[in-house]
């Protein structure tokens, strides 16, 4: 008897196995936000942070 693997989708594809639906406006302004902070605290050396989002990815 043959066993079949059952294999989940990555979580950031969808059910087709392409990328699921694109960040929303709020996670991206959240996202900025959170790393201009860390910037600030962190990475002093850095004078400008610029933050871009790509389909799916941010």
């Amino acid at each position: 008897m043959e066993q079949q693997s059952h294999s989940l989708p990555h979580p950031a594809t969808g059910p087709s196995g392409g990328m699921g639906a694109t960040p929303s406006e709020h996670t991206c302004l959240s996202l900025g936000a959170r790393l201009d902070e860390q910037a600030r605290t962190a990475w002093l050396q850095l004078k400008q942070l610029h933050v871009r989002h790509r389909g799916a990815f941010a």
